[in-house]
């Protein structure tokens, strides 16, 4: 009997996203799991779709996401430029260096890079971007510094643990996270 597809494909894909949000879609699922493939394969052969529509949807919902958070966060821009704390130029120039900062990290991105390595290779690589993680927040210190923009405010622009999340990857002060005081 065939699967109708038209009614179990959005509970899929509603499973698949919330499962990716967890596990990112090209992520490693486990260290000892021993099928490396991508997520959008599994689920695509699990539920005998297509593999490009898992994938399209899944990069469907990542754009609009982005989308989201970037609202968001040019929002909590303009609440700074109302409050004082950062001029209209310099709203502008946060944003060209964090259009600048993801064009850089999409051009260095490798999908399923981490899936061809031993678990020592990962360990090893993980450290090698925490090292580039803290490079990048000393230059980003200076390039606030150099703009006249205080470095107390670092996490509430976007430029905190590393781009897009702030704290240490918390999300909070990142991309899309709450500005201080906003959470009520």
């Amino acid at each position: 009997m065939k699967k109708d597809t038209k009614k179990i494909f959005p509970v899929v894909a509603l499973s698949a996203v919330a499962i990716a949000g967890l596990v990112g879609i090209n992520g490693v699922l486990a260290d000892d799991n021993d099928d490396p493939r991508p997520l959008s394969e599994k689920i695509a052969e699990y539920f005998n779709l297509d593999v490009n529509d898992v994938e399209g949807f899944f990069e469907s919902e990542r754009e609009e996401r982005q989308a989201e958070m970037q609202q968001v966060h040019e929002e909590r821009l303009s609440k700074l430029v109302e409050e004082g704390k950062i001029t209209e130029e310099q709203k502008q120039l946060i944003l060209d260096k964090q259009a600048e900062r993801r064009a850089q990290m999409e051009a260095d991105r490798e999908p399923g890079e981490m899936r061809e390595m031993t678990q020592e290779e990962r360990e090893a690589e993980r450290e090698g971007r925490r090292a580039e993680a803290e490079e990048r927040r000393t230059e980003m210190e200076q390039w606030l510094e150099d703009n006249g923009i205080s470095t107390d405010l670092m996490d509430e622009l976007g430029f905190g643990g590393g781009f897009g999340h702030g704290n240490g990857g918390s999300g909070r002060g990142g991309f899309g996270g709450p500005v201080s005081g906003d959470n009520e």
